[in-house]
């Protein structure tokens, strides 16, 4: 599919840094967000979701697909909810 241009970052700084970023310049902003749940840890997975849904406008709309080898059952019923 070479329409899909993904876009790589490893810290929950970048990812916060480069949606601000398609928000200001008005770049296209994604389509799709594939989020690791720990990323490193399973707090900044968290508290960068929650970051992404409490941004203005369509930013804050972006769906997010949670990934993670995780059998806890919180975190399966948090990624629910």
């Amino acid at each position: 599919m070479p329409e899909i241009k993904p876009t790589i970052v490893t810290t929950e700084e970048d990812a916060i840094a480069h949606l601000s970023q398609c928000q200001l310049e008005e770049w296209e902003i994604p389509k799709l967000i594939l989020l690791d749940l720990y990323l490193p840890r399973r707090e900044n997975g968290w508290h960068l979701l929650e970051q992404i849904r409490s941004m203005p406008g369509s930013i804050g709309k972006i769906p997010v697909v949670l990934l993670s080898n995780s059998t806890n059952r919180t975190d399966i019923c948090e990624a629910y909810d």
